[in-house]
Formats: C-alpha cells, sequence, structure tokens
C-alpha cells in the first residue's frame, strides 16, 4: 500500500549511504541513492526523489558500472516526465540509449526506447510516439521479453488510439491479448480489457465497452486489484450516463464512493502502521518531543479532513445523478402530454386540409393558364441561349483555329531542328570518324615519322574535341525536350561553379593567350539546377573564348539585387550581328540558329546559345544579350536567390 509519507524503507536507505559513506565504498553509495530514490518514485515524491538520483547519477558517472548509469538516467527521465521537463527528459533518454547500444543490452534498448515514447505521447508527438515503441517491440521480440513486449503494445495502442488510429490500436491489443493469454498475467489481461473499453468509449461504442469493463471487473475481483477496479467503476458510470441509464450510473458511483472508503481506511492502517514504526525506531535512539507527537497527529488530522472532502465531492456527485434521474422522468411526463396536444392538432390540421383542397381546386385552373404563359416565356429563353451557346461555340472554334496555327508554327520549327540535328549528325559526327578510319589506313600502309604522327594527332584532337562538345550540346538538348523533365533546384554557391567553368577552359583559352577574370563574389548564390547553370556559364565563356581574338579579355562579374543575382560574361570579342541578337533577346523559344566561324576559324553547331537560354527559361530566369558589332558582347543571366513564389 502507497502512502504520502516519506516511506521507511527510506530511512534504511538513508542509514546505508552513512556507512557507505564512511567506507568510502562508491557503489554501495550509488545503489543507496537510487533505492532512496525509488521509494519517493513510488510515492509519487517526484521533487524529492530527483536529487538522490542525481547524487546516483554523479557516483555512477565515476566507476564503471553501465547498466546502474543506464538506469539512473532511466529514472531521472521518468521523473522530468512527471515534472513535464519535457527537454530535460529527452537529452536523459538519448544517454540512457547511447549507453545500452554502447555495451550491446539489448534489453536495456528496449526499455529505453518505450520510455522514449511515453515521453512523445506526453508531448501529444503521436507519429513519433508510435515510432519509438515500434522499434522497442522488435528489440524485445529479438530478445524474447514477453512481459516488455505486453506492456509497450499497450502503450503503443494508447499513442494509437490518441492518435485516432483506432483500427490499428484494436489490431494492437488484439497482439497483447495473444501475449497474455499465453503468459497467464492477470494483471495485464485487466489492463488490456480496461484499453479496449476506453477505445470502444471513444468510437461510441457503449455496448461493447461496457462488455469489456465487466470482463476487466471479474479480473480485478479474482486477483484483488482495488486500484484499478476503481478507475473501471468510474468509467462504468460514464457508459451508463452516455447511454442514459441514470440508475446503473448512480449504482456503480455509490460502488466509486464505497471502494475510496475502503481504500481510505487501508490507506489508515498502513499509514498508522508506518508511523508506529517510525516511532518505535526513533525511540531506540532519542525521545520523541510531545510536539512531535502533536505535529504528527496534526498530520494524521488533515488527512482525515481531505478524505472526508473527497467522499462529500462524491455524495454530491450522487446527488446530481438523483437529481438528473428525476429530471428524466419529469421529462418523459412532459413528452406524454405533448403527444396529447399533437393528436389534437393533427386532428385541426386534417379540417384545414378539407377546406384547403376546396380553394385547390379553384387555383389549378388559374395555375393552368399562368403555366401556359410560362411556356411561352421559356420558349423565348430557350432560343435565346441557343443563339449564346452558337455565338460561344463560334469563339471557341476562332481561338482552337489560331491555337492550331500557333502549334503548326512550332512543329515547323521543331521539324528544322530536326533537319538540323541530322545534318549535324550526317556531316560533323561522321567527319571525325571518316580521319580516324584515314588515320588507321595511313598507319597500315606507310610508314610515318613521328613529326607527320603529331600533326595527325593534333588535327585528330581538335577534331575529337570539337564532336565531343557537339555530343555534349545534343544530349543536353535532348534531355531538355523531354517532357515532364524538370531542374533539381537547391541553393549553389555561383563563385564554386564558375571556378570550375574557369579550370575547364583555361587550356583553350591559354592556346589564343586570352585572359578570363572570374571577379564573381564568394558570398554570391542563386536557387539553381547546379549542372544546368554549370552548362550555361561553360557555353557563354566557350563562345566568348571562340569569338575573342588572340591576347583579349573575357570577364565574369555578378550583382545581387533582393531575391535575384544578375550574372554577366563580358568579353572584348568581334560582337553579335543585329539579326542574331533580336532572336536572342526576343521572347520566343529558340529552335534554331546558324553557327558562325570564330576567330580562329573554330566551328561550331549553333546549338550552344539556344540551350543557354532554354535552360535559363527551365530554372525560371532570364537570359538578355547586349552587342556592338566589333566591340564586344556582354550576356546577363537573372537568377533568383531564393525558390520563386
Amino acid at each position: 500500500m502507497l502512502i504520502s509519507k516519506k516511506p521507511l524503507a527510506n530511512e534504511i536507505a538513508d542509514l546505508a549511504i552513512k556507512n557507505a559513506v564512511q567506507s568510502n565504498n562508491l557503489h554501495l553509495i550509488g545503489i543507496s541513492y537510487l533505492t532512496i530514490g525509488y521509494g519517493y518514485i513510488l510515492v509519487g515524491d517526484y521533487a524529492k526523489a530527483y536529487p538522490h538520483y542525481m547524487n546516483a547519477l554523479s557516483v555512477y558517472q565515476k566507476i564503471n558500472e553501465p547498466k546502474n548509469l543506464w538506469r539512473a538516467y532511466l529514472d531521472l527521465t521518468w521523473i522530468q516526465i512527471q515534472l513535464k521537463a519535457y527537454n530535460n527528459a529527452e537529452q536523459l533518454i538519448r544517454n540512457a540509449i547511447k549507453i545500452a547500444k554502447n555495451e550491446n543490452l539489448i534489453q536495456e534498448q528496449a526499455v529505453s526506447y518505450n520510455y522514449l515514447g511515453m515521453l512523445n505521447d506526453s508531448q501529444q508527438k503521436f507519429e513519433q510516439a508510435i515510432e519509438s515503441y515500434k522499434l522497442s517491440i522488435s528489440l524485445n521480440e529479438k530478445k524474447g521479453m514477453e512481459g516488455n513486449q505486453i506492456s509497450t503494445l499497450m502503450n503503443l495502442a494508447v499513442s494509437q488510439r490518441r492518435s485516432k488510429k483506432f483500427e490499428e490500436a484494436l489490431a494492437t491489443l488484439e497482439k497483447a491479448r495473444i501475449l497474455t493469454d499465453k503468459a497467464n498475467i492477470p494483471y495485464y489481461k485487466q489492463a488490456i480489457y480496461q484499453n479496449l473499453a476506453e477505445l470502444t468509449f471513444e468510437i461510441k461504442d457503449y455496448a461493447k465497452a461496457e462488455k469489456y469493463i465487466l470482463q476487466a471487473l471479474a479480473l480485478s475481483n479474482s486477483n484483488n486489484e482495488t486500484v484499478l477496479r476503481k478507475g473501471l467503476f468510474t468509467n462504468l458510470v460514464n457508459v451508463y450516463k452516455t447511454k442514459g441509464d441514470f440508475q446503473k450510473a448512480l449504482a456503480y458511483s455509490d460502488s466509486v464512493t464505497k471502494l475510496d472508503q475502503n481504500l481510505y481506511e487501508k490507506d489508515k492502517v498502513a499509514e498508522i502502521l508506518n508511523l508506529q514504526a517510525k516511532y518505535d525506531t526513533k525511540l531506540k535512539d532519542e525521545k520523541i518531543s510531545s510536539q512531535n507527537i502533536l505535529n504528527l497527529q496534526q498530520q494524521q488530522q488533515l488527512l482525515l479532513n481531505k478524505n472526508l472532502l473527497q467522499l462529500t465531492l462524491q455524495q454530491k456527485e450522487n446527488s446530481e445523478l438523483l437529481f438528473t434521474k428525476r429530471q428524466n422522468e419529469l421529462q418523459n411526463q412532459k413528452k406524454l402530454q405533448e403527444a396529447a396536444m399533437q393528436k389534437d392538432r393533427l386532428q385541426a390540421k386534417i379540417d384545414k386540409q378539407t377546406s384547403e383542397q376546396q380553394i385547390f381546386a379553384q387555383k389549378k385552373e388559374i395555375e393552368t393558364k399562368n403555366r401556359f404563359q410560362i411556356f411561352l416565356g421559356v420558349l423565348a429563353i430557350m432560343a435565346i441561349g441557343i443563339a449564346i451557346i452558337i455565338f460561344y461555340n463560334q469563339r471557341k472554334t476562332r481561338k482552337l483555329n489560331a491555337l492550331i496555327t500557333l502549334q503548326k508554327k512550332d512543329l515547323e520549327q521543331i521539324n528544322g531542328v530536326k533537319d538540323r540535328i541530322f545534318s549535324i549528325i550526317g556531316h560533323d559526327l561522321r567527319a571525325p570518324v571518316n580521319t580516324l578510319i584515314s588515320f588507321n589506313h595511313l598507319l597500315e600502309d606507310h610508314e610515318l615519322s613521328s613529326e607527320k604522327i603529331k600533326i595527325y594527332a593534333e588535327k585528330i584532337s581538335k577534331t575529337l574535341n570539337h564532336t565531343s562538345v557537339l555530343m555534349e550540346n545534343l544530349l543536353n538538348w535532348s534531355r531538355s525536350q523531354l517532357q515532364g523533365y524538370q531542374p533539381h533546384m537547391k541553393l549553389n554557391s555561383l563563385k564554386s561553379i564558375a571556378d570550375v567553368v574557369v579550370n575547364t577552359l583555361s587550356v583553350q583559352a591559354s592556346k589564343k593567350n586570352i585572359e578570363i577574370i572570374n571577379d564573381i563574389d564568394t558570398n554570391s548564390k542563386v536557387f539553381s539546377d547546379v549542372d544546368m547553370t554549370e552548362l550555361i556559364l561553360r557555353n557563354l565563356v566557350a563562345n566568348a573564348i571562340k569569338f575573342t581574338a588572340v591576347n583579349g579579355l573575357i570577364k565574369l562579374s555578378a550583382l545581387q539585387q533582393n531575391n535575384i543575382t544578375t550574372v554577366k560574361v563580358t568579353d572584348s570579342g568581334i560582337g553579335m550581328p543585329v539579326e542574331l541578337l533580336n532572336q536572342i533577346n526576343s521572347d520566343e523559344t529558340i529552335y534554331h540558329q546558324a553557327s558562325r566561324a570564330g576567330t580562329n576559324k573554330e566551328t561550331g553547331t549553333g546549338l550552344g546559345l539556344m540551350l543557354c537560354k532554354t535552360f535559363t527559361d527551365l530554372m525560371g530566369g532570364k537570359l538578355k544579350v547586349a552587342s556592338e558589332n566589333g566591340k564586344g558582347t556582354t550576356v546577363e543571366v537573372r537568377l533568383f536567390t531564393t525558390e520563386a513564389a
């Protein structure tokens, strides 16, 4: 029996602590602190339990006893949950889990995750609680701990019920019931029926709720679980109140009152025995003053008054139930009187209907004439409606024709792209292959000097580099045309991407002695697809190298305003024709553009700027070109620095 005073066992633990301190035995000191702390937990005095567990924790952190250190963290977690200090409880249970994992303690891991579930459930984090319980269950199954399994399953069912997952909660309780029947643990059987009762009550299946409560009561009578029995009686009172059976509700409310009286009497006996034991123990060491005895009597009287107050409140509730029952009887009498009055009203209504039928016959003739007039009006409205429908259909047809014309134009442009690609494949891709075949014949049929081999190798390398760029652009273009293709957007460092591009093209620039300056700040960010951004910058810088003469200059810069970053690639090259400039700066999609030779007669594919504009549009940006023939070119790419709304 639990009482509200300090347990006598804790006084013994106090003596044990003194003896352990005198002997400087850290193991005994830690065990003593755990014991006295647990005694306070049993009586619900968590504030007094806390310092003893902290002392135990301090001791076990100094010695190698991982299980006792784990126990200290676990019980401290429970104390913090009861005190609603959830952040502290979170840290403590994480430490307990870490110790159990490091020591490969499967059972302790399972118990720790069960406590983590209770912590999350206390904070109404039901999904996290369910996840922790399931992890505990899997560990219990691995270790074969049926007792822990049943307790965890019941906790899981509570979280599922509180998160409105009623079917899952029923399935979980069924698993727990099967394990309980197998283990034959009466207390768990009663607890499962009580959980089933609360679940069915919440889903308003009051018949099943009543059935489960009565089954739990039968078990509580056999195993004498009086504390749980009080909760079952209270649940029955709620069920019968909801069903409107106030007589049964009153009967079980009386049972709650009697049970409270029995529990109170047993508590008083246990408390008196405990006080007597305290008195006898202390009498051996010192004399107890009469004032201390008076204080104990006053405390006992206060406890008596508290319990009497609880009984008075219970009697008040019973009186309210009697009042409700009487009120229900009066309402039934009122309903009978209303039924008689309703009968009289029905008779009056029949008489009234007879007279109304005569009036109705006269009105019917008038309504027939009115209907004919309405019919003519409806015909007129329908004619107007049909005319409106025809008008809107014609306008819709014109819009569809315009759309078809636009789509035809797009298809013609796409067909031009197709022809362009086949032309590239038929000529540009076949040329390097023919070159390789010719070189192979030369090697087979003639003995070439190393100088000639070097010359041929340089030409082949140049051809293959051009072919590699062509293949990459073709692949990127085809990927951009796939239906549903979306860029992988995230926040990227513009400086890092530009560095990669400059390093990649530095050798190509050095052949023309062109200086590339990367003036982009390290803090510049863009919200973009990193591969698309790199491809855009690489094509723009490659074009700048291609159309810039020897000893020229290329500069990369960026300006951030609000949530937009503008990237600029500026060169000192030959510029761009007005026709091409207008085509690029237009809002229309670029399907095809002619290729121009570079300052060193470099060849191209005509796909580079088309890809840059396509990928910029896919990322929600804008590409603009400013150029004057013979005076260089500046290409601006505007991208968001955060996700666009």
